[in-house]
């Protein structure tokens, strides 16, 4: 009789903690998701500080021009055109961004237990 009751009370205890046990780990894998996020807009932001303070000397604003076409008073400029072909526009920046690690067996399996990702 006493291994009965043992057993119905770990399953009535599992069955009242459940939703509190799910809600923390989901709480706390969103917490981690906007950690890496403002990790990463962290990192962008002091590029961007960076390119801000290159972009404030003459040498920079010089190279800025430069790579938007343009030339000093008086110098000539060489233009190549490809031939038969279209020229395609290439993107000058792009935000930071990192690979998500890929989750270890453990935390797929937590996540399958408490609904992660469904």
């Amino acid at each position: 009789m006493l291994p009965i009751a043992i057993v119905v009370a770990v399953v009535l205890l599992g069955w009242f903690l459940y939703p509190t046990a799910r809600l923390h780990y989901q709480e706390q894998r969103q917490l981690a998701k906007l950690e890496q996020q403002l990790t990463q807009v962290r990192q962008r932001n002091s590029q961007l500080k960076q390119d801000v303070q290159r972009l404030k000397t003459p040498e920079g604003i010089e190279a800025a021009a430069r790579d938007l076409g343009l030339a000093k008073k008086g110098e000539q400029v060489w233009v190549a055109v490809p031939t038969g072909k279209k020229a395609v526009a290439t993107q000058t920046s792009s935000p930071v961004r990192t690979a998500e690690a890929a989750p270890d067996s453990w935390t797929r399996v937590m996540d399958f237990l408490f609904g992660v990702g469904r």
